[in-house]
């Protein structure tokens, strides 16, 4: 025992159960609300303890593994900095700071990530309509803070809200749909108390007559469940804090076998109704959509196993011919640059988009068979003004845009990444191209971490593909047009 390591507690530390969003993205804890940390060495049987003020008190333990513990902040715990610890085998952690608050709302997910549709009878394919009614599951908040639900960022009538009681410890809170609200398969939700951080975004499906959602804007085409194969042709225009625009032409491309119940696999999937935003965080890592092409992220996250088309597949012009590999480690997922220059230059490699129409085909692997299929190249937006490259939270943000498709779908991300937090932030928003601008309210910026920021705005166009190889029941081409700035988040 004398020689056996102390449980250890791994960053973010204590972050609130339903949220999952760490202290630098705007996450909280407070009185009444449960908590969970990640870590290692927690044992079969671990406890838990809180030390605020010189005063010590056990936490109730409801869940734990030795890499995982979810637990109970009492009601009258001190306000205030604090501390928790873990305690496995007589051997405890090193103290890992937290602040408490009295009040600091989460909402429930389906999945458990604290994003994606909330933790309710509701589904996509059992829409709730306008006027209906919601049971949302929360923590950190109680029937006294009177908290404020908003659907598709519309104001909701609370109904009631039941008090965390033992054995789950969870808040519900019933709540009418606004007759107002948005339409959609993932209308967001969200829920603030005055003076409290503003709770993570879970979404709800609304439609006029129940049953199945209709949504027309999906930035990938409507993937549907069973073998599928996507290609998409994707320009961004990058603009640097400093330095002349910058644009890159890339393919990227994927095979996937996608199970019946999770074509939405990432945040920017679930894109919310025209004219809404919704909100993600949660911590850094080596595949977090934090900097690198924001398509390339989607074609990462969507679930299912990845489908052998060969090594390789090509790409080619009317005078070249590229071989596009696959991505080393990623099975079915191929991606390749073709072309880079700064804007107003000549391209500086080999194929540009500007052709109108380029060819895909893949001579075929394992499990796709071959394929020659014809793809549209992006139609080009403007944005008239520079955006301002510094975002200030506790102010709402402004983007306008000139779009050359009326009828198409903007998608708006705002990003901020902190390493020394070790968080990422982002806010995402839909919105008609023949709009022409949208601000992102304030309460939707506040839970961005202060550092490197970008902002992202996209348009697509996706169609149907035929003939679908042999191993695939649906193919897709996806051209997507990209502006994106860089940004200082004070």
């Amino acid at each position: 025992m004398a020689a056996a390591e102390p449980p250890e507690i791994h960053p973010p530390g204590v972050v609130n159960a339903a949220s999952q969003r760490p202290a630098a993205a705007g996450g909280a804890v407070s009185r009444g609300s449960l908590i969970s940390i990640e870590g290692e060495r927690f044992g079969n049987e671990p406890k838990m303890a809180l030390e605020s003020g010189g005063r010590v008190m056990p936490l109730t333990v409801l869940r734990a593994d030795t890499e995982h513990i979810q637990a109970w902040i009492p009601q009258d715990a001190p306000l205030g900095k604090a501390s928790v610890t873990v305690s496995a085998g007589g051997i405890t952690s090193a103290p890992q700071p937290l602040t408490i608050l009295k009040a600091a709302p989460g909402l429930f997910s389906a999945t458990g990530e604290g994003w994606g549709p909330a933790r309710s009878e509701n589904s996509p394919l059992h829409s709730v309509a306008p006027g209906g009614q919601l049971t949302l599951a929360a923590t950190g908040v109680a029937p006294s803070d009177a908290p404020e639900v908003y659907v598709g960022n519309v104001p909701a009538r609370v109904l009631s809200i039941h008090a965390a009681k033992f054995p789950e410890y969870t808040t519900a809170i019933d709540i009418q749909i606004p007759p107002e609200a948005p339409e959609g398969c993932f209308v967001p939700v969200f829920a603030r108390v005055p003076g409290a951080p503003v709770s993570n975004t879970v979404s709800t499906s609304i439609h006029r007559d129940g049953g199945a959602c209709e949504s027309t804007d999906d930035p990938i085409g409507g993937v549907a469940p069973g073998n599928t194969g996507i290609l998409a042709l994707l320009r961004t225009v990058k603009h640097p804090l400093d330095g002349p625009p910058r644009i890159q032409d890339e393919l990227t491309a994927g095979f996937f076998d996608i199970p019946a119940d999770q074509t939405k696999a990432s945040p920017l999937l679930l894109l919310p109704p025209p004219g809404v935003c919704a909100t993600w965080a949660g911590v850094l890592s080596p595949v977090t959509p934090a900097r690198d092409s924001i398509w390339a992220q989607m074609f990462a996250d969507i679930a299912g196993r990845g489908l052998d088309a060969g090594s390789a597949i090509a790409i080619r012009s009317q005078t070249v011919q590229l071989r596009v590999p696959m991505i080393i480690g990623l099975r079915g997922l191929y991606r390749l640059v073709l072309s880079e220059r700064h804007e107003g230059g000549p391209p500086r490699n080999r194929i540009s988009l500007d052709a109108g129409r380029l060819g895909i085909a893949g001579s075929g692997g394992l499990e796709v068979g071959p394929f020659a299929v014809s793809v549209a190249t992006p139609t080009p937006f403007t944005v008239p003004n520079r955006p301002a490259i510094s975002l200030r939270r506790g102010s709402s943000y402004s983007v306008i845009w000139d779009a050359g498709n009326s009828q198409g779908t903007i998608l708006i991300v705002v990003r901020a990444v902190d390493p020394k937090g070790n968080a990422v932030g982002m806010t995402y928003c839909a919105a008609r191209q023949a709009a022409g601008q949208l601000t992102i309210p304030v309460s939707l910026l506040d839970h961005l971490p202060g550092g490197h920021g970008d902002l992202v705005l996209a348009s697509w166009l996706a169609q149907p593909l035929s003939p679908a190889p042999a191993g695939v029941a649906q193919m897709i081409g996806l051209s997507a047009f990209v502006q994106s700035w860089e940004l200082r988040i004070p």
